[in-house]
């Protein structure tokens, strides 16, 4: 009875942290995944410990910790390998991807995605695919390989759109507007800002709410409207400093900065 009670406990902290995780709160939710990890290391539940590893992997991705994000999912790929859990293999190998890209080590991101999506689609994953296509279409997008990031997206899209995944349509309409920005198509992209936001707005995503502001105030800022793309940037900014994302608050401050020289000029 005390073993089924303490891992009671723990998936409790799993799941509070996960919604404190999707509304931004990412300091309370880090706190719930080292309590969870905490109890699963003591009862050895290695399969839990992976998850745990992953979530607090990913608030240090949300955090821009990255070395500690990287450390976090060679961790939980260890044990998912160690079990022989295919989908939580190919699970690490997409987190691994993200994190070496945001290192600008593209290459070796597109290499763990594309281990990562021969595993999901050999397990009929959709979701867990439309992930992949999406992050590598990313990638594609870094590299100014316009058109081949474009296609990736669209497929991302057209799976999460059969999946009714909210989250991840508002990822992809902002991966698609970021593309179409891209390619100087700032009304096509406004769009697609607007209709990532709008479904952010309403799950109540903090994160991804202060990255569509950016986006939009960036596409202002090209149109020559100024107050507007002001306007946006500190709507962006002080979501940004609300959930404690440090690197994206020194973007945006760069962006104000850029915005003021372009008045002055």
């Amino acid at each position: 009875e005390a073993l089924e009670h303490r891992e009671g406990v723990s998936s409790v902290y799993r799941n509070i942290g996960n919604i404190n995780q999707s509304i931004g709160q990412l300091d309370e939710a880090m706190s719930l995944y080292k309590k969870s990890l905490a109890i699963n290391e003591v009862l050895d539940h290695r399969g839990t410990m992976a998850n745990d590893h992953n979530n607090i992997g990913s608030i240090y991705k949300s955090q821009g910790k990255l070395d500690e994000a990287m450390s976090m999912f060679n961790k939980s790929l260890a044990i998912y390998e160690a079990l022989d859990d295919k989908g939580g293999v190919a699970s690490s190998f997409g987190n691994i991807a993200i994190v070496y890209q945001r290192q600008g080590k593209l290459d070796k991101a597109l290499s763990m995605l594309q281990k990562s999506l021969v595993i999901f689609e050999a397990l009929g994953d959709k979701g867990s695919a439309a992930n992949v296509y999406g992050n590598t279409g990313n990638i594609y997008k870094i590299q100014g390989k316009l058109d081949k990031a474009l296609s990736m997206l669209q497929k991302s899209l057209v799976i999460d759109e059969e999946l009714e995944r909210l989250q991840s349509i508002a990822i992809d309409y902002g991966n698609i507007g970021n593309v179409y920005q891209m390619q100087g198509k700032l009304d096509d992209a406004m769009l697609m800002f607007n209709k990532s936001l709008a479904i952010n707005e309403a799950r109540g995503y903090k994160e991804g709410i202060a990255y569509n502001h950016l986006n939009i105030g960036v596409i202002y800022q090209g149109q020559q409207k100024i107050d507007k793309a002001k306007e946006a940037f500190l709507n962006s900014q002080a979501l940004f400093i609300n959930i404690g994302a440090t690197q994206k608050i020194a973007l945006v401050k760069q962006c104000l900065v850029n915005l003021q020289q372009m008045i002055e000029d």
